[in-house]
């Protein structure tokens, strides 16, 4: 039953970060995704790491490669945060 709540309840996050994208263990083995129930964001920032819209576009480019739809990309970056914040999102 807290299962059930929590999927309908929560969002899961995944945060991109220099290891996550580079290292062979996770690029072959994606963590599973629900689009619906999800945010994708980066911890970049510090001056060591890619500035934050490079580090957001790579993590997007493997996802996508991991064969995410382009659609669920949209959903966990652009539609989900929107909803989560209380704005309202052009369709387009």
């Amino acid at each position: 039953m807290q299962r059930d709540r929590a999927s309908r309840t929560t969002f899961r996050t995944l945060c991109a970060c220099a290891a996550w994208v580079t290292q062979p263990p996770l690029k072959t083995n994606p963590p599973p995704l629900t689009p619906e129930r999800a945010v994708i964001a980066t911890d970049s920032g510090q001056p060591f790491h890619a500035k934050p819209p490079d580090q957001f576009r790579l993590f997007a480019q493997t996802l996508h490669e991991f064969g995410v739809t382009e659609d669920a990309i949209k959903q966990m970056a652009i539609k989900n945060p929107a909803y989560l914040l209380g704005e309202k999102v052009d369709n387009r």
